[in-house]
């Protein structure tokens, strides 16, 4: 498994997970750029300490805008954000049956970022 560390680690992890590996893509890079986004302003909402800076204060979340953006998310929990966004990729399919997938993928994301990690 990649280590998670871009933008490109995620989508490469995300689009084997989701069978996307062909060109052309169901889920363009952009939509998987503007998803992980979206999660990490979740992230931020539900755990702000991990955007606390060095001086105490707290920080914005990084925008990511490429693929060879560097994610910076905390190592324990970056399994949790590939879940959300591959959740998010499988919202936009029209199967009723990648409802109940993505919404589990959705709320383990929720779920691991609220469990600490030792």
């Amino acid at each position: 498994m990649a280590q998670l560390t871009t933008v490109a680690d995620y989508i490469a992890e995300a689009r084997r997970l989701l069978q996307d590996q062909q060109a052309t893509f169901r889920y363009p890079d952009l939509d998987m750029i503007e998803a992980l986004n979206h999660g990490i302003m979740e992230a931020f909402r539900l755990r702000p300490d991990f955007f606390v800076a060095a001086a105490s204060a707290f920080s914005a979340p990084p925008d990511l805008t490429n693929t060879s953006s560097n994610v910076g998310f905390p190592l324990g929990y970056r399994h949790a954000l590939l879940s959300y966004l591959v959740g998010k990729m499988l919202l936009r399919d029209a199967e009723p049956a990648n409802d109940a997938r993505a919404n589990a993928l959705m709320s383990r994301f929720t779920a691991q970022l609220l469990t600490l990690v030792a």
